[in-house]
C-alpha cells in the first residue's frame, strides 16, 4: 500500500513539476490550473452541489486563476479586485440563480480552500520576479509538505499507538506527526545540499522553525480535507490514483502550507 501510494504521488508530482521547469513560470500556470480543476471536480462531486453551479463555480475559480496569473504580470500589486469580484459573482449566483444557504456556503468556501490557496503558487514565482529561484523554492515547500506526508504515514502505521484527532482523521498518531517532521527535516537538507544556492538564504536555525511551522500547517491542511470527507461520510475523494485517492488527497496539505509559507518567504526572508 505505501509503495503504491509513493509511486503515485512520485509519477504526480515529478509530471507537474517537470512542466514546471519545461515551460517556467506558464507551466506554474497550466499545472495549477490542472491541480485546482481535478481538486474542484473531486470537491463537488464529495459535497454533492447541484451540477450546474458545481460547473459554474469550477468555471469562474478557473477563470480567477487564469486573470490572476495575467493581471500579476503587470507593474503593481493590488488585485483585490479580483477576490472581491469572485465573491460577488458567487454570492449573486447562489442568491438569485439558485438560493441555497448550504449552496452559497460550499461555493465560497470551494473558492477559499481551492483556487485562493492555490494561486499562492503564482504569487511565489512572481515574488521571485518570474526568474527560476522561484521554481526552485515552489519544489523545496512540495518536498517539505509531501515528505512529512510520506513520514507521517510510514511512521504512524508501523510505530503509532496515540491517536492526535481520532474524530477527524482516526489514523493519524501523535508518532507519526514527529515522523513527519523528521522526514521533512531530513528532505529539506538533502534539498538544500544540492540546491541551496537557487534558495532564500537562512540560519539553520530559522530554517528549522520554517520547516515545523510549514510540517505543521500541511498536517491541519490534511485534517481539513479528512474532517470535510468524514462528514460527508467519503473516503477517498476519487479513485484516479492507486494508493492516494484523487488530486484532492494529493494536494490538501498543500492548500495551508502554501499560502503560510508566502507569507513567511515574502516577509521575512
Amino acid at each position: 500500500m505505501i509503495q503504491t501510494r509513493i509511486k503515485s504521488s512520485i509519477v504526480i508530482w515529478g509530471t507537474l513539476l517537470a512542466l514546471m521547469v519545461a515551460l517556467h513560470s506558464f507551466g506554474i500556470l497550466l499545472a495549477t490550473l490542472l491541480i485546482a480543476f481535478c481538486a474542484i471536480t473531486e470537491y463537488n462531486q464529495i459535497t454533492q452541489v447541484n451540477p450546474l453551479t458545481g460547473r459554474v463555480t469550477t468555471l469562474i475559480s478557473l477563470a480567477f486563476l487564469l486573470i490572476y496569473y495575467t493581471c500579476a504580470h503587470f507593474p503593481g500589486d493590488s488585485i483585490d479586485w479580483l477576490y472581491l469580484g469572485v465573491i460577488a459573482f458567487l454570492c449573486h449566483w447562489n442568491l438569485f440563480i439558485e438560493p441555497s444557504a448550504r449552496t452559497l456556503f460550499l461555493s465560497l468556501f470551494q473558492f477559499l480552500y481551492i483556487p485562493f490557496n492555490l494561486h499562492f503558487f503564482i504569487k511565489i514565482i512572481k515574488h521571485y520576479q518570474w526568474s527560476s529561484q522561484g521554481l526552485w523554492v515552489i519544489g523545496w515547500l512540495v518536498c517539505i509538505t509531501k515528505m512529512t506526508d510520506v513520514g507521517g504515514y510510514f511512521i504512524g502505521t508501523h510505530f503509532g499507538k496515540t491517536p492526535l484527532a481520532p474524530s477527524v482523521s482516526p489514523h493519524k498518531t501523535v508518532e507519526g506527526i514527529y515522523g513527519g517532521f523528521i522526514f521533512a527535516i531530513i528532505t529539506s537538507w538533502i534539498y538544500r545540499a544540492f540546491f541551496g544556492t537557487h534558495l532564500p538564504a537562512m540560519h539553520w536555525i530559522t530554517s528549522l522553525g520554517f520547516i515545523l511551522i510549514l510540517s505543521w500547517s500541511s498536517i491541519l491542511s490534511d485534517l481539513i480535507e479528512s474532517l470535510i470527507k468524514r462528514y460527508f461520510s467519503v473516503k477517498d475523494s476519487s479513485q484516479l490514483l492507486p494508493g492516494v485517492g484523487g488530486i484532492l488527497d494529493l494536494v490538501d496539505s498543500l492548500l495551508l502550507s502554501i499560502p503560510l509559507a508566502y507569507f513567511l518567504i515574502k516577509h521575512f526572508f
